[in-house]
């Protein structure tokens, strides 16, 4: 008890403002006879402090000081807390650009402050991938892609990819930059052309699209979470069944799709108790043999209770349509 007490009073200093708090050794004396024991902890709290600048330093750093203060949950001016430094550290790492991180108080400008300091080593940035199989269903396929994690800096992981097979070939580049201009929010986008062979038709396409997102995690899961956007496709088909009839249709087409979703479980990977409910929309304008418009949409939902100590209960269930537009007339 005194050992954990020791440690909760640490905790509990830096928690609220004092960074440079020191908790002594505690000393017991106990009196047998009297049954009775007298605890000594000597305390330094090293004064109240606000959050200072941040301090940034290393070498070849994936980013500035201005983004590791964009990722930072905390401001200059602001009461210090402990765990706020902590959580930083974390998220510098989940980045995927750092492979060590140390994060800690130092002395301010002022006796009221406290500066917080940031030595950062940078971790490898290039994934080189590829794969060669061949299915029943899609014949020989040949994947490859290399991403850099930081080539748009700070944080913009583009991603160059190919496919060469019987059934399909794709060149496309996808952009995704995190924490973009807040914390947990990303910007996405990406430009791809492709030709597609399938049982039921034939496609070229080109698209073009991009969106904002706000993304949940591990470090920080949320209980609402958003994407939006827009794409525009170009899309030569031929449809093999006799449902839309014979020969090629050419469709430009322009969407903008938009999500919500809501979490209340308990937690992100491994939830116990409690449900999410998300809902997908995305109004489309088509121009093929004129131009109409129609709307996809989608909405999922799953629940979680407990029924034991070791059993948990899960459901789910996904309802989508589309409206506006028959079969017939959608690419």
């Amino acid at each position: 008890d005194v050992v954990l007490g020791q440690a909760d009073l640490t905790t509990l200093l830096k928690k609220e403002g004092f960074p440079f708090a020191r908790v002594g050794d505690p000393e017991l004396v106990v009196d047998h006879e009297t049954q009775l024991a007298t605890l000594t902890m000597d305390v330094e709290p090293g004064g109240q402090r606000n959050f200072g600048q941040i301090q940034l330093s290393g070498k070849k750093l994936p980013f500035d000081a201005k983004h590791v203060s964009r990722i930072a949950r905390f401001k200059t001016g602001e009461l210090y807390d402990q765990s706020k430094v902590d959580d930083l550290r974390r998220a510098l790492i989940a980045t995927g650009l750092v492979s060590q991180a140390s994060v800690k108080p130092v002395p301010g400008a002022t006796d009221m402050l406290a500066d917080v300091a940031v030595a950062l080593e940078p971790a490898p940035l290039r994934t080189i991938a590829a794969e060669a199989g061949y299915g029943t269903g899609e014949g020989i396929r040949a994947e490859v892609s290399w991403t850099h994690r930081n080539l748009i800096r700070p944080e913009g992981a583009v991603t160059f990819r190919g496919v060469a097979g019987t059934k399909e070939q794709y060149a496309g580049a996808i952009l995704r930059q995190s924490n973009f201009r807040e914390r947990d929010q990303v910007l996405n986008a990406r430009i791809e052309a492709s030709n597609v062979n399938r049982n039921a038709y034939d496609a070229r396409t080109f698209e073009i699209a991009a969106n904002l997102e706000r993304q949940t995690n591990i470090i920080w899961q949320k209980k609402w979470t958003w994407s939006g956007g827009f794409e525009l496709l170009a899309s030569d088909e031929r449809d093999m069944t006799k449902i839309a009839g014979a020969g090629r249709r050419t469709f430009l087409i322009g969407a903008l799709p938009f999500r919500l979703n809501y979490d209340s479980t308990d937690n992100l990977l491994d939830a116990t108790h409690g449900f999410r409910l998300g809902g997908w929309v995305s109004p489309e304008i088509s121009f093929q043999s004129g131009t109409f418009t129609y709307a996809r949409a989608q909405i999922d939902g799953s629940y979680y209770q407990p029924a034991g100590k070791n059993v948990v209960v899960a459901g789910r269930v996904r309802v989508g349509s589309i409206v506006g537009a028959g079969n017939n007339d959608i690419a």
